[in-house]
């Protein structure tokens, strides 16, 4: 083994410690799903009451409402799907999923047989799998906050031209 090269336990820690790091940048980033998620909310409850009836409504309010509603509807959508579970992944003692599988015999037997190397791997399977979930995560997430931003200008002047028709 080379001066340079890590032994199997300073790689388990390192990959225990990067799990723990992506699993809670995870957690940070659900949070800030859920406010967008509230916000998108909050918007199409505001835009429900203070929108006229359908019958009085003209071409630009109709333009207006439309886009609005096209605008939160898929920033909403984006940023729900950024929070929804994704429980799809592979075999791993580590994934609650897959232990929940199994009877607890057959986990702790499955458990108390692996080498480290197979920890390691396990540790490194989990940390690139949330990697592909964080990844994906985030692209819904930047395409929420987009579309809530180009909501906004249509939003107010929806709102505004219903008070004053």
């Amino acid at each position: 083994m080379s001066e340079n090269s890590m032994s199997i336990k300073d790689q388990i820690h390192a990959a225990e410690v990067n799990l723990e790091r992506l699993l809670e940048w995870v957690n940070r980033f659900d949070n800030k799903s859920l406010l967008v998620l509230g916000l998108n909310t909050a918007m199409l409850g505001a835009l429900s009451a203070f929108i006229i009836p359908l019958y009085v409504w003209s071409y630009l309010i109709g333009f207006f409402a439309v886009l609005t509603i096209a605008l939160l509807g898929s920033s909403l959508l984006f940023s729900f799907s950024s929070t929804y579970p994704q429980t799809e992944g592979p075999s791993s003692l580590l994934y609650f999923e897959t232990a929940a599988q199994i009877g607890f015999n057959e986990y702790r037997e499955a458990f108390l047989k692996q080498t480290d190397k197979d920890y390691l791997d396990d540790l490194l399977n989990q940390c690139h799998r949330n990697s592909q979930i964080f990844s994906e995560k985030s692209h819904r997430l930047k395409c929420a906050y987009l579309l809530l931003i180009l909501s906004i200008l249509p939003w107010m002047m929806t709102i505004h031209l219903s008070r004053f028709s």
